[in-house]
């Protein structure tokens, strides 16, 4: 429920989050703590057309094209995927 993950959100340390439909194993986007928490408290629900489009790399990826994804990432959140 909308209380259950704005009081998350609001306790733990990062900025980015993955907003997934049921489980990780559906990521819907990369949100902002910022943005997650105004759309629960304003529309108590998370609007999707503000999500980023998700960064994930498979855990067979050679570590020099994970370099490169992480310095395009800039900050973002970045899934490795198994």
């Amino acid at each position: 429920d909308p209380q259950t993950i704005r009081t998350q959100l609001l306790q733990a340390p990062h900025s980015f989050f993955p907003v997934c439909r049921g489980s990780l194993d559906e990521v819907l986007g990369i949100g902002r703590a910022k943005d997650l928490i105004t759309d629960l408290i304003t529309e108590n629900r998370v609007r999707l057309n503000r999500l980023r489009e998700p960064i994930i790399v498979l855990e067979s990826v050679g570590i020099l094209r994970l370099m490169d994804t992480l310095k395009r990432s800039r900050g973002q959140l970045v899934l490795v995927a198994d």
